[in-house]
């Protein structure tokens, strides 16, 4: 993993835009439960606007799912690191100043180094 891909892991997503018309089209085919919807699906396909719309939109849907995964796991390690004591939930001085959480988190430095 490089560093561009370690910083914005969306970027290991699939990008549906690479993919040629058909198999972008049997990829989304799979997903239609009777042949009359396929009939009537494929027929969309067929106009250019809506089949870039549909890539488009599916690319959405892709990273708003991988999203909602990244906040549930991360809720989850963050509550039970916080049941089972793993961690309190604070952060010192020292650390947050070295390791630039003050930038990550939305803290202006001054503020991290105000007496608590």
């Amino acid at each position: 993993m490089d560093i561009e891909t370690s910083s914005d892991p969306t970027l290991l997503l699939p990008d549906y835009s690479t993919i040629s018309d058909s198999n972008f089209t049997q990829m989304l085919l799979t997903l239609m439960p009777n042949i009359m919807n396929q009939n009537k699906f494929m027929e969309l396909l067929n106009h250019k606007e809506i089949l870039i719309f549909i890539r488009e939109l599916t690319k959405l849907i892709n990273r708003f799912n991988y999203s909602q995964l990244q906040h549930e796991q991360w809720s989850y390690y963050y509550n039970l690191g916080m049941t089972e004591g793993i961690w309190n939930g604070r952060v010192s001085k020292k650390m947050a100043d070295a390791n630039s959480m003050c930038y990550t988190y939305g803290r202006s430095k001054n503020l991290i180094k105000q007496p608590q």
